[in-house]
């Protein structure tokens, strides 16, 4: 059976720690040739704690911040090769946070979290220079694979 991510949900359990602004997930295993770092900005807990377990169980380095103009900077700063971000974060406009990623990071590939994904959202994201619109109830499967193809494959 299928495991199903359910970003809402929290599918793993809390070992007693606190999720602080900043999680670091390092593999040894990420690909030496070139940038694979994801950085995940979402003002839930569950989702970064989450994305970024699911994400360096399969050899990416991941992080992840709560705070939007923190996460910002440290795009700024660092030009990760993947983001993911929900398209609703605590303090900025509905898309905004892919718009300020677009500006501060335009190599970056942007992976948007949605409550509800159409063609509108999907057509919106891709116009605002998004690589890609998820559910936020996508299966671990779907976003791997999602993952996999911007990053390993290169596809935008």
């Amino acid at each position: 059976m299928e495991n199903t991510l359910d970003l809402n949900e929290d599918w793993i359990e809390h070992t007693g720690q606190e999720v602080g602004d900043l999680l670091r997930h390092d593999s040894a295993e990420a690909t030496e040739s070139g940038n694979q770092r994801v950085y995940v900005i979402d003002s839930d807990p569950d989702t970064l704690l989450s994305l970024s377990e699911l994400l360096s169980r399969e050899g990416y380095p991941t992080e992840a911040c709560s705070e939007p103009e923190k996460g910002l900077a440290y795009v700024e700063r660092t030009q990760p090769a993947l983001v993911i971000a929900s398209d609703e974060v605590r303090g900025l406009k509905r898309l905004e946070i892919l718009d300020r990623i677009r500006q501060v990071s335009p190599s970056s590939r942007v992976i948007i979290l949605s409550a509800s994904v159409g063609w509108e959202i999907h057509e919106e994201v891709l116009r605002r220079g998004g690589s890609q619109v998820v559910s936020r109830r996508a299966q671990a499967s779907t976003i791997l694979g999602i993952v996999e193809q911007l990053l390993v494959r290169g596809k935008r």
